[in-house]
């Protein structure tokens, strides 16, 4: 099978106050052209649900952002798996305009789980190991955050609308927390270049979490906490707005 393709368009409901696709819709994006593709050969969460009681789960993702389309674009992403392993997979989405350059890319790890006992499964169970696998263009490894000198910035409180279908909560989710903290004076003034993410436990509806974060050398270390425990965290690499 080729590349899988899936055609967007940036409406109005998808972009921020400067009017370009907002942060937390580039992942929305990249989470449906993710759920397409694996409709496409039969591994979406539907699918593994209903035959396995099983769902994809994010462990960790890159984004490279190197421009961000305006309202009412037209766009497309390119879809593929580029590794394969015991229990984990990576899948790439590259974002294009219609001449064809590179807007931003995402690299999702990804693993599967029992809904029932939340613990990982082989890919090999279901036939995952099969699936074809491409070369990556995204070469740069996952970072970690430095978690040393992290600064309590804000409570938070996991609400209804911010869970899914595995009844935690939702990757974007995390991003809206993240861009709530940002706020519009940082937003406004900086471009965001790349975010590494790394999901560390779930956390689930009416759960209370803290956010802390620093900011040091065009890099903002950040991660969300449920008492002693690491939820997620992300660093954000970033520079002065054009």
């Amino acid at each position: 099978m080729d590349k899988f393709r899936y055609d967007f368009y940036v409406d109005y409901s998808r972009v921020d106050n400067l009017a370009r696709l907002s942060l937390d819709s580039i992942f929305q994006f990249g989470q449906i052209a993710v759920t397409e593709y694996f409709k496409s050969i039969g591994f979406d969460n539907r699918t593994m649900k209903i035959k396995y009681n099983y769902a994809w789960v994010f462990t960790k993702a890159k984004a490279i952002i190197k421009s961000i389309p305006e309202w009412d674009s037209k766009i497309y992403a390119n879809c593929y798996v580029t590794n394969i392993k015991p229990v984990k997979t990576n899948v790439e989405i590259v974002f294009y305009d219609l001449g064809g350059n590179v807007l931003f890319s995402i690299n999702d790890e990804m693993c599967v789980i029992d809904l029932d006992t939340r613990k990982i499964k082989k890919l090999s169970d279901f036939g995952f190991d099969k699936v074809n696998t491409f070369d990556s263009i995204i070469t740069e490894p996952f970072i970690s955050i430095d978690e040393s000198n992290l600064v309590k910035y804000d409570n938070l409180k996991v609400k209804f609308c911010d869970i899914d279908v595995t009844n935690h909560v939702n990757n974007v989710s995390y991003i809206r927390f993240i861009m709530n903290s940002l706020g519009v004076e940082f937003l406004d003034n900086y471009d965001i270049t790349a975010m590494d993410f790394k999901y560390h436990k779930e956390s689930r509806i009416n759960e209370e979490l803290e956010l802390y974060k620093k900011s040091y050398d065009n890099t903002l270390d950040i991660l969300i906490k449920r008492n002693d425990d690491d939820i997620f965290s992300i660093k954000i690499k970033y520079k002065e707005a054009r």
